[in-house]
This record gives C-alpha cells, sequence and structure tokens, in this order.
C-alpha cells in the first residue's frame, strides 16, 4: 500500500530533493538538478517567493521506500493579479507503477483541500482582460516581450487562502 506523507522535516526534504537522483540513476539522458539549490527553493529564509507564496510538498511511500514525491506552489499575488484561483504542481516523479501513478494524483487532490478556502467574494472576482504584450508592460514596470507565448498572460497558480480549481469539477 503506497501512504502519502507532507514533508514537514529536514531529513524528509532531503529526501525529497534526492529522490529523481535516485530514480533516474540509470538514465543516461537525466541531468540532475543542483542539490543545494533545489533545497533552497524549499527554505521560506532564502526563498523570496514565500513572501507571496505558500508551497507544500509530499513523498509517496510504500514499505517505508521513497516511491513517488509531488509538490504544489500556490501564489496569492498571481492569482490576486488575474483574478483565478489556481495552483502549480511542481516536481511530480514517482515509479512506473499502477498503484502509484494512480495514488500520488489521486492522494495530493484530496490533500490540496487543506489549503484554507478564500472569501468566496474574492474567490469569484472577475479577471480583467489579459494585457497584449505589445500593449503594455507588465505590472512592475518592465517593458513587455513579444516572444513570450499568449498564455503567459494567466497563470497557473492559486493563493494560500483559496481552495483550488480542478479542470474536472
Amino acid at each position: 500500500m503506497v501512504s502519502i506523507v507532507e514533508v514537514t522535516t529536514r531529513q524528509q526534504l532531503h529526501r525529497f530533493v534526492d529522490f529523481p537522483n535516485q530514480l533516474y540513476k540509470d538514465v543516461p539522458q537525466f541531468v540532475p538538478a543542483t542539490y543545494g539549490d533545489d533545497l533552497d527553493d524549499w527554505d521560506r529564509k532564502k526563498n523570496p517567493a514565500f513572501s507571496y507564496c505558500e508551497a507544500r510538498c509530499w513523498l509517496a511511500l510504500r514499505e517505508g521506500e521513497i516511491v513517488g514525491r509531488i509538490g504544489a506552489i500556490l501564489s496569492r499575488k498571481s492569482n490576486s493579479k488575474w483574478g483565478t484561483n489556481r495552483l502549480r504542481f511542481t516536481q511530480v516523479d514517482f515509479i512506473d507503477d499502477p498503484e502509484v501513478s494512480v495514488s500520488v494524483p489521486a492522494t495530493f487532490k484530496t490533500m490540496l483541500r487543506q489549503f484554507p478556502k478564500a472569501d468566496e467574494k474574492a474567490a469569484k472576482k472577475p479577471a480583467e482582460a489579459p494585457v497584449k504584450p505589445a500593449e503594455a508592460g507588465n505590472a512592475e514596470g518592465e517593458g513587455s516581450d513579444a516572444s513570450k507565448p499568449a498564455e503567459a498572460a494567466t497563470s497557473p497558480l492559486a493563493p494560500a487562502d483559496a481552495r483550488p480549481v480542478f479542470d474536472n469539477e
């Protein structure tokens, strides 16, 4: 049986970050991430995105052995700007096993409902029309970049205080 455990300790975080190195060790095309950078990404003191984002990560375990991992990033700043209620999945890796490939996403979806729910009014706020790159710069006052794809105008992230929205709901 596969159990999903939220990463809450430094030791678990190290295991979370190292899992791809174990999973893909025999894959010649695998290029490992920089271990220290990956750890820093999850460090609230070192990653400035945590001033407006919430992130959580989980390990999938079978008999104490890691068989998968998955993370979620919710951005209040992005959702406020675009009037959305979205989240981003990150670092999704798991072994090639039917039980794991079903358990990880299903359990993750259930666990995401534990994020605090947004005020209903804020959650229903209509999004402003996206600004085309040629019309104006971004919200921080920087210039536009016409090379960015049109879908870059909306964000796949969700605020920490909102219930995630899933396509099949």
